[in-house]
């Protein structure tokens, strides 16, 4: 290929490639950047980079079968990319289509069998799909060509959790943070594991996990989750009040608040904690069954049952708020 050829696909790819949640199908043919690639496509039939740039836009859109048949493509322009593969199989799971996602990553496993970051999302999507035996053998491969690779430690302690293993669960997240004491989310899980057993050494994870990073939410909410579940009320609300400041639509820091804020009695601040949750998520059940409680708490009635109502219209089959209902009845 020229190279002026290279620097305009190259650009095109920093034009499309914007990483997001895929979202429900919308309609893309107005979109000037998609006339810009189907243009360039015209012009380039057999330029594998480019059909893999249109499929990544597709799936971002999500447009999953014109994804599938433009990275499909792409393969049989060039089977030897991984990442196509790899593209292949998120799409495939997002379309919940597991086997097909799974295989896309055996035939890369197999075209590729000693690259580490095929292996890796290769036992992560066996993992995600519950095969645990399956994400612990290829995660043995990996351990054969890189004995120090902390992200296999890391989803080794996944798997040992999930197979109710606690004891290899920890020692494999443990392993992963002296390999990479910046790995969050292997302090964050052996957190979890332990907060319930030794609370000190669960506070020393979650802190590390803070210390990495001072401004991730997850960590924040996870320290916050600890102290609500060690009844240190002050410290918990102080930190989902910050997570709050870094994102205010994030609900479930609104959510742990106004549960707090109940179970103090202070009614009235639960109320406002639900109602923000409520506006922000008007179709979610349980908010407006929060809400409900805190509106019948505080003796009004009428607000609660209409709450109750709104939640069994979104649910009829909401436990809570059913029972909630019968009883104002």
């Amino acid at each position: 290929m020229y190279l002026k050829n290279i620097i305009f696909f190259t650009g095109l790819l920093s034009l499309f490639h914007c990483r997001q949640t895929p979202d429900s199908g919308r309609d893309v043919a107005g979109d000037a950047r998609i006339q810009i690639l189907d243009k360039t496509i015209d012009e380039h039939p057999f330029e594998d980079s480019l059909y893999s740039i249109r499929a990544n836009y597709y799936y971002e859109h999500g447009l999953f079968d014109q994804a599938v048949q433009d990275i499909q493509y792409a393969i049989k322009l060039d089977s030897l990319q991984p990442a196509y593969y790899h593209l292949l199989a998120d799409i495939f799971l997002d379309k919940q289509q597991s086997y097909e996602a799974l295989n896309s990553l055996y035939q890369a496993s197999q075209l590729f069998p000693r690259r580490v970051a095929t292996l890796l999302k290769l036992c992560e999507f066996q993992y995600i799909l519950k095969q645990y035996e399956a994400s612990l053998k290829t995660i043995q491969i990996i351990q054969g060509i890189e004995p120090l690779n902390a992200e296999s430690f890391f989803m080794a302690g996944l798997n040992y959790r999930d197979l109710k293993d606690t004891m290899n669960a920890l020692s494999a997240l443990k392993y992963a943070t002296s390999l990479d004491d910046r790995h969050v989310d292997a302090w964050i899980v052996a957190g979890q594991l332990t907060q319930s057993t030794d609370p000190s050494m669960a506070l020393s994870y979650f802190e590390n996990a803070l210390r990495v990073d001072t401004t991730n939410i997850l960590s924040l909410h996870s320290l916050a989750g600890f102290y609500q579940n060690q009844m240190e009320y002050k410290k918990s609300l102080s930190l989902y009040r910050k997570i709050i400041e870094m994102d205010p639509t994030y609900a479930d820091a609104f959510v742990h608040t106004g549960m707090i804020y109940f179970n103090l009695d202070s009614f009235a601040q639960a109320l406002n904690s639900f109602d923000i949750l409520c506006r922000l998520e008007a179709t979610n059940p349980d908010y407006s069954y929060y809400r409900g409680t805190a509106h019948e708490a505080l003796g009004n009635i009428p607000a609660a049952r209409l709450d109750y109502q709104q939640s069994l219209r979104l649910d009829p089959l909401h436990a809570g708020a059913k029972a909630a209902f019968d009883l104002l009845k």
